[in-house]
């Protein structure tokens, strides 16, 4: 298994930091499958001492205010995204500092959490 961040960029969301598309690309023998994920964001965990960053992945909110996630994912895989998609992050940080909304961390690995 390989996961690629193909975008990482400016989000339209308030709270969110970036947006960024992953693929992942699954491999099984001779075939090749690739799964390609959208819509995951970038955000900086609310209250929190030390600036602890996290990838919240696609949602929408459902008429009764429960949230449902379009993809379940094993916790491993699930880490795996994470991590590349803050690598991700910091790379575009790093790049171009006033990308961050803090030049002065230009990392998300700010305050020693992820």
């Amino acid at each position: 298994m390989v996961i690629r961040v193909t975008s990482i960029g400016l989000s339209l969301k308030p709270k969110a930091l970036a947006e960024s598309t992953v693929e992942i690309e699954l491999h099984n023998g001779d075939q090749v499958d690739v799964i390609k994920m959208a819509g995951l964001t970038v955000a900086r965990q609310a209250n929190s001492v030390d600036e602890i960053l996290f990838v919240s992945f696609p949602a929408y909110k459902q008429a009764d205010g429960r949230w449902l996630h379009l993809l379940s994912a094993s916790t491993r895989l699930r880490r795996n995204i994470e991590t590349a998609t803050l690598d991700a992050y910091d790379d575009w940080c790093q790049a171009a500092p006033a990308n961050c909304t803090d030049p002065t961390s230009g990392s998300s690995l700010a305050g020693g959490s992820r």
